[in-house]
């Protein structure tokens, strides 16, 4: 009796923890994912597709990032952001970049690194230099 009330509960659990991303989501989050031009534009995005957060999608989230970081540091506003946003933002701080946003990003993180940034400075400044795409 104790292991079927124990299976249902970890179904349940699972049914509730992990939501599901659809098809149409994953299509209209995939169509949509690298024309993001602002922390703003990813805000909404990350709101509304978060779920599909995984692997075209999530290494087009991590190309975002990249880019936001490299070209768009002085518009980053942390102090709006959840504390979710803001932990998706440094998942998204991987070896997946191209090198050239690699080292603008790096820069900035040395340079303009403030105490709300830290998290962010860290993730970047920690990355292995010699693991990135090469690609220009």
């Amino acid at each position: 009796m104790n292991h079927i009330i124990l299976f249902i509960l970890l179904v349940s659990f699972s049914a509730v923890a992990t939501k599901q991303c659809s098809q149409e989501c994953v299509e209209q989050a995939g169509d949509s994912v690298m024309i993001i031009g602002s922390w703003e534009e990813l805000k909404k995005h990350h709101g509304k597709y978060h779920v599909c957060d995984d692997g075209y999608i999530a290494e087009g989230y991590s190309e975002v990032v990249s880019i936001l970081l490299a070209d768009n540091w002085l518009d980053l506003d942390v102090g709006k952001w959840s504390p979710n946003f803001k932990q998706f933002v440094v998942k998204h701080i991987d070896e997946t970049w191209g090198i050239s946003n690699y080292q603008k990003a790096y820069v900035n993180a040395k340079t303009q690194c403030s105490t709300e940034l830290n998290d962010i400075c860290l993730a970047i400044m920690s990355l292995p230099k010699g693991s990135f795409n090469q690609q220009p």
